[in-house]
């Protein structure tokens, strides 16, 4: 057997899903990165919208409790808390190098929101049916409208400093990927209209950042 055809024979259709899966997951992990650096090397996270942010770090809550309440692939149990995670890095970031007088009230926002879905736990364990639809419905609710305080604050201040065009890249892709995926496999609606939402919303700011770049 050639090895053209031995990859035909290991490529099949629910294998290449696969791959598209987890390819589409890993771009949404690291299209963080590039944000993070960013932050970092300017010693600032106010390149993004804290609305957009907090909008982030609820819309990932929601979709943890929604993967594991609906059993979805085990590449989205491994990947989807790694996002959550890296959201947390750019929040923590916000918060260090924010020195304005109101800052402590963003720690106690934060910190009571993710007490409040802390709570909620318990109910997922003994309700995960009610739990992951609802509440992939509330993923999808605010992840149509998370990133619109990003596009309004750019389109304001008609600049992009601080803000990493490989953050809205890598987003893109993953986005497009998984829409390729969830219509392939079937995954719930849910899934399937966010990662929509997700290739309009990056195009937008994909077009902004080539109008308002200054480098």
């Amino acid at each position: 057997m050639t090895l053209t055809q031995t990859l035909l024979t290991w490529l099949n259709p629910q294998t290449f899903v696969q791959i598209l899966m987890w390819a589409s997951l890993t771009f949404y992990w690291v299209c963080f990165f590039p944000q993070i650096k960013t932050n970092y090397k300017i010693k600032s996270g106010k390149g993004i919208s804290e609305l957009m942010l907090l909008g982030y770090l609820n819309a990932y809550l929601f979709l943890m409790f929604y993967i594991f309440c609906m059993d979805m692939p085990f590449a989205y149990k491994l990947m989807c808390p790694l996002h959550a995670l890296s959201t947390g890095v750019l929040v923590l970031q916000r918060l260090y190098y924010d020195k304005s007088p109101h800052a402590l009230r963003w720690w106690i926002l934060y910190g009571v929101n993710v007490a409040v879905f802390t709570l909620v736990i318990p109910y997922a364990f003994q309700n995960p049916l009610t739990v992951g639809v609802a509440f992939g419905w509330c993923n999808l609710m605010l992840s149509i409208v998370n990133q619109l305080p990003q596009v309004f604050k750019v389109h304001k201040e008609k600049s992009v400093v601080g803000f990493s065009f490989l953050f809205i890249l890598f987003t893109g892709l993953a986005a497009l990927i998984e829409t390729i995926v969830a219509y392939t496999v079937g995954l719930p609606p849910q899934t399937f209209l966010n990662a929509i939402r997700g290739v309009t919303l990056a195009a937008i700011m994909g077009v902004q950042f080539v109008m308002y770049n200054k480098e």
